[in-house]
């Protein structure tokens, strides 16, 4: 076998992504199962000829257990602590992120005043007042724990558990916090504290929007960022651009390669100065895992060049994930990981060939050679970056970006050249302030952010850039793509199949994306969507929308919602709570779509102030009940922070958190269906849909006249009125 190493740390990966799609007890069987196989396989000499099918195998039910045994404390420490109060003394161990106006810290957990508790964990904690930017300082405060929102998948609390964050929690509002001073400064505390001087000179050197592009181009910081550019990268299918990666980390190790040459280091002495600067930049960009995936790719290389030995691109790849995959199970539930993995995987395998048959075709000319050899080398680049990550893009941000080989042509040159100069520009600013060396650099790598923030706009206002591709439907093309390669792979004989797989793959996807396009019938639809501690309910009908709510802090799923279904317009938008949450979330969704009407109670602000601040056509106020219509078959009423719809003779009754049961008309307590944000026992209906607090909270209602099914962070529910007294009621994802 030539590449053992790439075989098992492939399988393990993609082993440990499907652990962490299905669960710790589905993790378990699958080990089972897996370990089954590969005893079997030990009995058929033809199965084990080779030796491919038992390592693959043997390292899948690896994965599977190795998932499972980590993932179980876990869930322990989560059971003991979660919705609970303590006095907690803690150590800071990262760098504080503002969001919002919210400082958030992750915090090791040392000590609790509950008997028994666990500790050494860590926390993301909360706090409205900036406690400290020094990294490793102790604090002893009351707390109360929650939960990450999801459960298992690509959900927060399987992200987080990836950075080793088991709980949130915040600070008990009017209580003392203490600070108190560090008891140790190990390595990572004086590469936080470079990496906080190194973001200083940049916003120094920078104009803030500049500055914000830099710091997450080269430190894998997007807090400076603005919403806006983060969301045209997603459009464009750059997003990868923005997460530190293997990417990144050849570029640092060209640019350590250069100073060194500069001062006639070369060689091994060159190699082993390389991996300690690579090491330095892991620290400094806080090891997240795309940056370990392509930092243990470099060391690699960098360690075969220093003992005289050549490294295979494949095994390199292979022994960085599995080393990840090992130390971390959860290092799978990292998007910018499997976006780095998936895009490395792409140019190791296809870029070299996709170069091949362009420079076969392109004109030849000693003139013409370099630009030539330049075009060729950015194109098959990015079409293999791009081709390789389409999966993933596909699952995680529910799109394909059609114009993802081109603004990755466009896009990655640029963005090395910026990594690079600001780099300089940042050490140059840090050790010799006083010379003005620094000023050139920054100058040029300024322009290159300008560059890079206008031409990401201009490509993701092309009308088309990326197209909606979600649920199900992209799930099955995916399972569909990955069952023909590996049929492929295990029995083609001749390479001739490629072309022919490759084809089909397209086919179905054009015919997948075109039956998701294809406009809706007239039948209303209505979709209630979990945003974090509150939900959100949308109302369909062929292109057109009206919303019901924005509560909650994660109030931007009813935007990304509405993108998935291809809405070109919103008819209205309804506060429920007028609250801070839904005045910005139905601000930012203004600013997507137009909108036709707002309608909210009375607000005690300045009219003027709403409606500067969410833009629409027309607006109406009420103080005690209103009524609108809306495409000749709905109709909505409103009180205040509840609202009944009716639709081909359905009732359906929408209560948001804040809601009060003794507002509710008594007309309206007894309906056919009950959308609820808390327990309210005085309503009467046939099914209810509970909102994540309710179920987080732990009350559960099974009274025989009610069936109740509870919002996840992971689906929604979606209600179709077909007829007179006609629904079908299904939950998506």
């Amino acid at each position: 076998m030539k590449r053992p190493f790439a075989l098992v740390g492939i399988t393990y990966l993609l082993s440990l992504t499907a652990a962490v799609c299905f669960g710790a007890e589905t993790a378990l069987v699958l080990a089972c199962l897996a370990l089954f196989l590969f005893l079997l396989t030990l009995f058929s000499k033809r199965m084990t000829a080779g030796g491919a099918l038992p390592l693959a195998l043997l390292a899948a039910a690896l994965a599977f257990g190795c998932f499972t045994a980590q993932a179980r404390p876990q869930e322990a420490v989560r059971a003991a602590l979660a919705e609970k109060d303590a006095a907690m003394t803690g150590t800071i161990c990262e760098l504080p992120v503002r969001n919002g106006g919210t400082y958030y810290y992750t915090v090791r957990v040392d000590n609790l005043s509950i008997p028994d508790a666990p500790s050494g964990f860590k926390i993301r904690l909360s706090s409205r007042e900036e406690l400290t930017d020094e990294p490793y300082t102790r604090l002893q405060g009351n707390v109360h724990f929650m939960l990450p929102s999801g459960e298992s998948g690509f959900s927060s609390k399987s992200r987080y558990a990836g950075d080793g964050i088991l709980l949130f929690a915040y600070l008990k509002t009017y209580e003392p916090v203490e600070l108190l001073p560090a008891l140790e400064h190990p390595p990572y505390y004086y590469a936080l504290r470079l990496r906080q001087a190194l973001q200083g000179v940049v916003k120094e050197l920078l104009p803030e929007k500049e500055a914000g592009m830099v710091c997450a181009l080269l430190f894998g910081d997007k807090s400076e960022l603005s919403s806006k550019t983060e969301e045209n990268f997603r459009q464009i299918g750059a997003s990868h651009l923005l997460a530190v990666s293997g990417l990144h980390l050849s570029t640092i190790v060209q640019l350590f390669t250069l100073i060194l040459s500069l001062f006639h280091i070369r060689g091994k002495k060159a190699s082993f100065f390389s991996m300690l600067g690579v090491l330095c930049f892991m620290a400094v960009t806080c090891f997240q895992a795309s940056v370990c995936r392509g930092g243990v790719m470099c060391l690699v290389v960098l360690a075969g060049n220093f003992l005289s030995r050549r490294a295979d691109s494949l095994n390199s790849l292979g022994i960085a994930v599995l080393l990840l995959g090992i130390e971390n199970a959860y290092a799978a539930a990292d998007i910018g990981l499997l976006l780095s993995f998936s895009g490395t995987l792409g140019l190791i395998l296809l870029c070299g060939p996709v170069r091949f048959w362009l420079d076969r075709r392109s004109p030849r000319g000693k003139r013409l050679k370099p630009l030539v050899g330049l075009v060729n080398e950015s194109v098959s680049t990015s079409l293999a970056a791009s081709v390789f990550t389409l999966p993933v893009v596909v699952l995680t941000f529910g799109m394909i970006a059609l114009l993802a080989p081109v603004s990755t042509l466009l896009l990655l040159l640029p963005s090395t050249l910026l990594i690079q100069l600001a780099a300089v520009a940042a050490l140059l600013q840090l050790l010799l302030p006083w010379t003005g060396l620094a000023a050139p650099f920054a100058m040029v790598s300024g322009w290159l952010a300008g560059y890079l923030d206008a031409c990401s706009g201009m490509l993701g206002s092309i009308p088309y850039a990326s197209v909606p591709f979600s649920g199900r439907l992209a799930a099955l093309w995916v399972a569909a793509c990955l069952a023909l390669v590996a049929t492929a792979l295990l029995f083609m004989r001749k390479r001739l199949l490629l072309p022919h797989l490759a084809c089909l793959c397209i086919i179905l996807l054009l015919v997948s994306e075109l039956s998701q396009l294809m406009p809706k019938t007239d039948i209303v639809r209505m979709a209630v969507l979990p945003t974090g501690d509150s939900f959100s309910v949308v109302l369909l009908r062929n292109r057109s929308a009206a919303v019901l709510g924005c509560g909650g802090y994660a109030g931007y799923a009813v935007q990304d919602y509405l993108w998935s279904q291809g809405v070109e317009r919103v008819d209205s938008i309804q506060l429920l709570e007028n609250s801070e949450e839904e005045y910005r979330y139905a601000a930012a969704l203004a600013r997507s779509y137009p909108v036709e009407a707002l309608i909210m109670k009375t607000p005690e602000e300045p009219r003027a102030f709403i409606e500067k601040r969410i833009p629409a056509e027309r607006y109406f106020y009420y103080d005690h009940t209103a009524e609108s219509g809306l495409w000749s078959a709905l109709t909505i009423q409103s009180a205040g922070g509840q609202a009944l719809l009716s639709c081909n003779g359905v009732t359906v009754l929408v209560i948001a958190g804040s809601g009060d049961e003794e507002a509710v008309p008594a007309s309206w307590k007894t309906c056919d269906i009950s959308v609820l944000g808390r327990q309210l026992p005085g309503i009467e209906s046939f099914f209810g849909i509970l909102a994540p607090s309710v179920w987080e909270s732990g009350q559960n209602r099974t009274a025989s006249d009610f069936q109740a099914v509870y919002l996840k962070e992971s689906d929604y529910i979606e209600i179709r009125f077909q007829g007179e007294h006609r629904i079908q009621i299904r939950r998506e994802w």
